[in-house]
């Protein structure tokens, strides 16, 4: 009876999950043990396109993935657990809820609402004197729900577990290109001006642009924000912005721009095939202090453009600007 209670026990330690450990995968093991525990399962190494000196491992069984490993110099750094038998010592598995997780006391400390592959958060737990103190090496992710109270952004509660992460993020599709490909990508990314037309294929974006407007490349993300460009009046201190909120998954135009609290009448502006354009209007007393909003999603993308310091003149031209706006 007792040999097999320590087998039982044995078992189920082989699938505990903690910020060192995925059962019997523990980070700082050489790659030689790392492959002789795994060695049941189908492997996958690919190569970091830039420093060889780091190693990415898909394992999986019966081609469903179970992890992915980051390795450097041949030593385990981190880990991505997505095999449905892990969980931790609480009993939060793939799977679980975001208001399981809150009920077990695990609370929600920092949400990166940027990562591809869902919410990823940082996470905090209660030590032995009730203080909360931050889970370093482990982190997990959640689907993308998403609560939204005004301009605050929230896990939802009914998010699920995805996956856990122990060490350092890595994201192997990023990872495995070369230093020319993540040039591509990022050129791509930023977009260019061609025969007077922005066009950014990465977002499938094509925006006419005025001759008397000039472009500026202003890329930047911040989380899920990202900039992309600023147009200036070259005739007036005219601007016009656009920002890309990603990953918003069919959070209407309409409701970006309620939840920026922006003083003005919500309008409908334009109706397309795939999607509708909304608009508020911030008018001045003075004409050269007008400010325009517009927002619009497509896909799983929302676009906002910011125009400040407009004449009524220039708002007549933000207007074509925006009506010239193609998206796929």
């Amino acid at each position: 009876m007792m040999l097999l209670l320590l087998c039982s026990c044995q078992k189920e330690n082989d699938f505990i999950i903690d910020n060192e450990r995925a059962g019997l995968l523990k980070l700082g093991q050489q790659e030689t043990k790392v492959k002789e525990l795994l060695s049941a399962y189908q492997i996958d190494s690919k190569y970091n396109g830039v420093y060889p000196q780091d190693k990415y491992v898909i394992v999986s069984d019966n081609n469903k993935t179970l992890m992915h490993l980051h390795l450097h110099n041949n030593i385990l750094e981190a880990m991505k657990i997505f095999d449905r038998r892990y969980k931790t010592a609480q009993g939060i598995k793939i799977g679980t809820s975001a208001q399981e997780v809150a009920n077990r006391e695990i609370y929600f400390h920092l949400i990166h609402f940027g990562d591809h592959e869902g919410l990823r958060c940082e996470l905090l737990q209660k030590n032995i004197l009730g203080k909360k103190k931050q889970l370093t090496n482990l982190q997990f992710y959640f689907s993308r729900r998403i609560y939204q109270d005004g301009a605050m952004r929230y896990i939802g509660k009914d998010a699920k577990l995805q996956s856990f992460l122990i060490g350092g993020d890595f994201n192997i599709k990023y990872e495995v290109k070369t230093a020319k490909e993540r040039e591509l990508l990022r050129l791509k990314k930023h977009g260019n001006v061609e025969d007077g037309y922005f066009i950014n294929n990465y977002y499938n974006l094509k925006i006419k642009l005025p001759n008397n407007w000039s472009y500026h490349d202003t890329y930047m993300k911040t989380e899920d924000v990202v900039d992309i460009f600023l147009l200036k009046n070259n005739d007036s201190n005219a601007r016009l912005s656009l920002s890309i909120i990603e990953n918003t998954n069919g959070v209407s135009g309409k409701t970006i721009l309620n939840d920026l609290g922006i003083p003005g009448k919500l309008e409908l502006f334009d109706k397309r095939e795939d999607y509708t354009i909304f608009r508020i209007m911030e008018l001045s007393k003075n004409d050269h202090e007008h400010r325009v909003y517009y927002s619009a999603t497509v896909k799983e993308n929302s676009l906002l453009f910011v125009g400040k310091e407009n004449t009524y003149i220039d708002l007549l031209e933000i207007e074509e600007i925006i009506k010239g706006l193609e998206m796929q």
